[in-house]
């Protein structure tokens, strides 16, 4: 296989970053009135308390840093800190001019999540002994706390409902549908049935593990419970009628919802029988996706049950695989609203030799020969899977972006947009570099903080950072992709591998930095 080279380039202007140093002060607070949001910066450990500061967050005053932030618009935001929880970062937000005279709006540890009124000036101090990453975001406004005043949504779809429950509470007749998952952080949405017909709510974008509940209520009716989804849901609605999705949290922190809501496409998937199987050929590496919402058994088929008892039979979908190269190789549906069955054949359509199954969201691992073709069976036996995907690609090494994609939370891309070496936000990092980096591959850079970057050591010294499981480091432990610093003073120079990933820059100019990534095992399709 061919290597290939991802090249990043960054661009800082260093003056802009060395002034963040100085923000030990009340009165040199970082100002972030003008900052597009979400701000993300990183500061050292060189600060200390001054004559009058409160105490934050339960303790004096000690390592403090100082941020104010003018609010442009009324709503709930968050401040948070990364990368301290031993001892664990402080985070105090005041209003007021004077150190002394400050008055307290909130405080705690990590994250603090707030309602910021447009026009006031807010004081933040962050109280952490070490070096720390911050970030300050603004929720899209959305979602009603009460079901009485559930937000109402167009009629028309598809449509993307925004939103946050980061200060929401929980209602005292909030139906706990899931005892494991009691109501928690809960907000409401109404919606009314233009037509008739199957529609789809995908949560996946949310940046929380998000729990919906959807019920349905009949002109002059009761509301009734008709579906509970994570990660997506999958329903039938009636022309007319009304439908409430209350929309909460099923871990510990609220944040950002974004919710797909669609139409199911009408009638069968292309790929619902085994004669009709989608052809990946024989690709190295394979992504693709299809509705699975529709999919029916076939008669005469292993592992298709039809339907039986006055039950529907299985949900099953197929596709067909050339090895180009024997070898291992693994078959996996993460992605999929919800994981569903894989099972492995050769052979024929009509005499199937079973090779592997299994439901887990590893998929299946197994050793493939060259030129032999695979048949591939995706079985939503449960009948909880509106969508799948499916993704197939070389095992001896495994890319850390397949292994990585689903346990991260980004859900959203699809079929080609999943591949490595994809960049479907367009911010010039590939998905392989972005989940290295633990980034995220949706999020547009430079707003998202954990993308590679230039952080001041002082004195001119300038060192070349990006982040794994949040923690900033200059490897990446454990995964099959080589990173190759490189940096230089002006574009027109040739580009060097600086020592020990450090480069001295002149104070005031500019720096470039970029990464080189370099998997030996990944080659394009």
């Amino acid at each position: 296989m061919r290597g290939i080279f991802h090249q990043i380039v960054l661009l800082l202007a260093l003056g802009a970053v060395m002034a963040r140093a100085q923000n030990d002060k009340f009165a040199n607070a970082t100002d972030l009135s003008d900052a597009p949001l979400p701000y993300s910066g990183f500061f050292g450990a060189s600060s200390t308390a001054e004559l009058g500061e409160p105490a934050h967050a339960g303790s004096p005053a000690a390592n403090s840093i100082w941020f104010q932030f003018k609010v442009p618009q009324t709503g709930a935001y968050s401040f948070r800190e990364y990368l301290n929880t031993s001892p664990t970062a402080r985070i105090a937000i005041y209003i007021g001019d004077q150190v002394d005279a400050l008055t307290l709006v909130k405080q705690g540890t990590s994250v603090l999540f707030f309602q910021a009124q447009a026009g006031v000036r807010y004081h933040i101090a962050v109280d952490s002994v070490a070096a720390d990453s911050v970030n300050l975001q603004l929720y899209p406004a959305g979602g009603a706390d009460e079901v009485a005043n559930a937000d109402p949504l167009p009629a028309a779809l598809p449509q993307r409902i925004l939103g946050n429950n980061v200060l929401a509470t929980t209602a005292a007749g909030d139906e706990n549908s899931i005892p494991i998952y009691p109501p928690r952080n809960t907000v409401w949405w109404r919606w009314t049935a233009p037509v008739s017909g199957s529609v789809r709510l995908d949560a996946r974008r949310c940046n929380f593990y998000p729990l919906m509940i959807i019920y349905e209520q009949v002109p002059g009716g009761s509301r009734v419970n008709i579906r509970v989804g994570f990660r997506a849901a999958g329903f039938e609605v009636t022309a007319g009628n009304d439908y409430y999705f209350r929309v909460g949290t099923a871990n510990v922190e609220p944040g950002r919802i974004d919710i797909s809501f669609d139409w199911i496409p009408a009638g069968a998937p292309p790929n619902d029988h085994i004669a009709s199987a989608t052809d990946l050929g024989n690709a190295s590496i394979a992504c693709d996706d299809a509705w699975i919402y529709r999919a029916t058994p076939e008669a005469g088929l292993s592992n298709e049950n039809p339907p039986q008892f006055g039950l529907p039979g299985d949900r099953t979908l197929w596709w067909k695989w050339t090895c180009p190269k024997s070898g291992f190789y693994r078959v996996s549906a993460r992605g999929s609203d919800v994981i569903p069955m894989l099972n492995l054949y050769t052979g024929t359509p009509a005499a199937l030799t079973f090779v592997t199954g299994q439901e887990i969201e590893e998929g299946l691992r197994f050793t493939a020969t060259d030129g032999t073709l695979y048949w591939i069976q995706l079985n939503d036996y449960r009948k909880i899977c509106p969508h799948a995907e499916l993704n197939l690609y070389p095992a001896h090494t495994e890319t850390s972006y397949f292994r990585q994609l689903d346990n991260r939370g980004y859900f959203g891309l699809l079929g080609p947009q999943r591949h490595p070496k994809a960049d479907p936000d367009g911010d010039s990092f590939s998905n392989e570099v972005e989940l290295a980096c633990s980034a995220n591959p949706e999020v547009r850079g430079p707003f998202d903080s954990l993308l590679p970057h230039l952080v001041s050591a002082g004195s001119g010294v300038w060192r070349l950072r990006w982040n794994v499981d949040r923690q900033y480091v200059e490897t990446l432990p454990g995964l099959p992709i080589t990173v190759i610093p490189r940096t230089t003073t002006d574009l027109a120079a040739p580009w060097q591998t600086p020592a020990h990933k450090i480069v001295n820059l002149p104070v005031g100019g500019r720096g470039f930095a970029r990464l080189e990534v370099h998997d030996p095992n990944l080659e394009l399709p």
